[in-house]
């Protein structure tokens, strides 16, 4: 499908998510290094890209190759990504500096995830209690229509490219439409 849609000029964004979803197929069915064949093929310029790189590292991960975890990761420490909501590629790059033994380095990045996330959970922590049931959807909804969500905008960032909100809410509306007309 994604070299047939790549030969067929289908769009960037469609090819993208053709190669993370084959990517993720791949990683399921543990087929490590030609999941991180497929994501390698999300370029650079689509919003995916940041997701991508973390994705590979955890197939790095579970082929156990720490040196490859650490080299895919070594770009979300750039000034590039501080506006990326990415604890989980923090929480990896420490766990892979562990089991290569770098006592010191691993407790550097657990110091540093500390520092860089907590005042996020703190955020969250207030905020999300007052949002109410929905209030989440609500808060995803006003990005996608371009608003300025209350929760911090790096939690919601990849909302307005993923695509996966946009086909719930779909879903949703023709649930509430078929039942509107069977009343």
């Amino acid at each position: 499908a994604y070299e047939r849609s790549r030969q067929e000029d289908r769009s960037e964004r469609y090819v993208a998510t053709l190669a993370m979803n084959a990517a993720r197929t791949l990683f399921a069915a543990k087929a490590y290094a030609q999941a991180v064949a497929y994501y390698d093929k999300v370029p650079r310029t689509d919003p995916a890209w940041p997701r991508a790189q973390v994705e590979a590292a955890w197939a790095a991960f579970r082929a156990e190759d720490m040196d490859t975890v650490l080299g895919r990761l070594h770009t979300n420490e750039s000034p590039f990504f501080h506006d990326f909501y990415q604890p989980e590629a923090a929480m990896l790059r420490a766990q892979a500096l562990y089991l290569l033994c770098k006592f010191p380095a691993t407790t550097a990045a657990i110091d540093d995830f500390q520092a860089r996330y907590q005042p996020i959970l703190d955020t969250l922590e207030v905020q999300v209690p007052q949002l109410g049931d929905g209030g989440a959807l609500e808060q995803a909804r006003t990005v996608l229509d371009g608003g300025t969500p209350a929760l911090p905008s790096m939690v919601l960032r990849e909302v307005s490219w993923d695509g996966r909100l946009d086909q719930q809410l779909d879903t949703i509306a023709q649930g509430v439409h078929e039942l509107t007309s069977l009343e």
